[in-house]
């Protein structure tokens, strides 16, 4: 190799410091125009952004130590889509290897071209009605068919499906592919939105897309998008950018969310939760059906009270006995325990008055166990019992709570939380409800 093109061979680091030296050296002061867009503020207080025309795009730093020196701005009224003048140093950023303007003053010169045409555009489709609340469709909760409209390979559909499968609630989505950025974008997101509308598939349609700076996400400021929306059959949720981010597709959908990841969120509850409301409802009707059965037993044995005063001592002792060992026994129809208990309670009473007064406490005890687990003997049994007891039988299945609803009560619940229902203003057309009869239940929808 000739010695006159010897070659010589920069590392990354010194190319990029010879750069920086020669930029710094070259322009250590300019003034640069431009609208204002990617606003970042860190806690930092330093304050990240990007001047841009139709042309080109340029990163600024205005560097907290920098913010006095501009007598023209204060840094808070910085803002995306404003036109400013700043005036700094043209310098690199090593780590990135890339140029920066390092502001040190900034002065306001107006609104930006694309800011103007987003609030004038948001202006006329207020006054058409687009943005209207009382227009506005609620979005289904858990719904069984989604339609979503994006890029079916970027980052947004996947952070979507990644919530909707962490929910594990079951339900169908459909990709609509679009561009979500640059020329073709806009008639992309128009012919998906109304092809789904076309479809009638979905229950809601979900217009998503990641991050992007104020210009990536101008797409979306479109009036035929807006056009769109406003005229879907469907219900729209979007999620578009971040939360900073807020379009005219946002403002005309039926619900805005901040982030494609927020709507999955929002669409489906955690299933979770549905197992675990399902488990509370369980114990509550299991706590409700014990809480009857006590009500339903006191008032049995208050029966028994009653009756024990027109009778012989010992032979209502006997009765009020076997009536309760027949209501403890009602739900298992089993006669061998009737015969041992009655045995068993013929034993202990003979001990009781051979024992001592602390044997006779515990007997009496363990009497009182006895008897509560003799309180539900099947009804029918108490016929093979005595002649004696066939008035007092009678009497009984008067108050058998199944009597009210054989006479044609019946009992109505929500189906939705299985609340009794006790007045019917409370119901709603459409609503779901469950009859209970003596002999089944219906399930029924109100018509009023």
């Amino acid at each position: 190799m000739s010695t006159i093109f010897k070659r010589r061979i920069y590392s990354v680091g010194d190319l990029t410091k010879i750069i920086k030296n020669l930029l710094e050296e070259e322009f250590p002061l300019v003034w640069v125009r431009g609208e204002v867009s990617n606003i970042s503020r860190p806690s930092s207080g330093h304050i990240y952004f990007s001047l841009k025309d139709k042309d080109s795009l340029l990163s600024v730093v205005w560097f907290k130590s920098n913010h006095f020196l501009s007598s023209g701005l204060l840094p808070e009224k910085l803002y995306n889509g404003q036109e400013i003048i700043c005036a700094g140093h043209i310098s690199v950023y090593p780590v990135k290897g890339i140029y920066q303007l390092i502001a040190e003053h900034v002065e306001d010169v107006g609104v930006g071209n694309l800011y103007l045409e987003f609030e004038a555009l948001k202006k006329k489709l207020a006054s058409k009605g687009y943005f209207d609340e009382l227009r506005k469709r609620p979005i289904p909760k858990n719904p069984k068919r989604v339609g979503v409209i994006t890029a079916p390979t970027g980052a947004a559909i996947r952070d979507f499906l990644k919530i909707a499968r962490e929910k594990g609630m079951p339900s169908h989505i459909r990709i609509y592919p679009s561009t979500v950025q640059g020329e073709e974008a806009e008639s992309k997101i128009v012919k998906m939105l109304e092809e789904a509308n076309k479809e009638g598939w979905a229950e809601v349609l979900a217009i998503i897309r990641g991050g992007g700076s104020f210009e990536d996400l101008f797409i979306f400021n479109s009036e035929t998008i807006a056009t769109a929306i406003y005229k879907s059959k469907i219900p729209v949720i979007t999620g578009i950018g971040h939360e900073i981010d807020f379009t005219i597709a946002d403002m005309v959908a039926d619900f805005r969310c901040a982030t494609p990841t927020q709507v999955a969120a929002f669409l489906w509850e955690d299933i979770k939760l549905y197992v675990q409301h399902l488990d509370e409802l369980t114990l509550r009707l299991s706590k409700g059906i014990q809480k009857i059965i006590s009500l339903r037993v006191e008032t049995l044995t208050e029966l028994i009270t009653r009756l024990s005063r027109s009778s012989p001592l010992r032979r209502i002792e006997l009765i009020s006995q076997i009536i309760e060992d027949g209501f403890y026994n009602m739900s298992k129809g089993i006669k061998n325990i009737l015969i041992n208990y009655m045995n068993k309670l013929s034993l202990e009473s003979n001990k009781l008055n051979k024992i001592f007064d602390k044997q006779l406490l515990i007997k009496e005890k363990e009497l009182e166990i006895i008897k509560s687990k003799l309180m539900h003997i099947i009804k029918n049994k108490l016929l093979k019992s005595a002649h004696e007891l066939e008035l007092m039988h009678r009497n009984l299945e008067a108050y058998n709570p199944l009597m009210p609803m054989q006479r044609g009560y019946s009992i109505v619940r929500r189906d939705s939380t299985g609340e009794i229902v006790r007045l019917a203003k409370t119901l709603s057309p459409g609503e779901r409800i469950n009859i209970i009869f003596y002999d089944d239940s219906v399930n029924a929808i109100v018509e009023k």
